[in-house]
């Protein structure tokens, strides 16, 4: 294998690894970051709603 074959063969690699990376992103983080979302907007909602209560008192 010469040095350009494996630069290329390294940069093929790292291109995989980047492309596994964003698989995770998809598989793993977005489906936790979405659950988190809706758990911050119950509590943001009930906030709110204890809030206004509290000011028509």
């Amino acid at each position: 294998m010469t040095r350009s074959q494996a630069k290329k063969s390294s940069e093929e690699d790292k291109n995989k690894a980047e492309e596994m990376t964003h698989f995770e992103i998809d598989e793993v983080i977005l489906p936790q970051a979405d659950e988190e979302y809706k758990e911050i907007k119950q509590l943001v909602e009930v906030d709110s709603k204890e809030f206004i209560e509290s000011q028509h008192q």
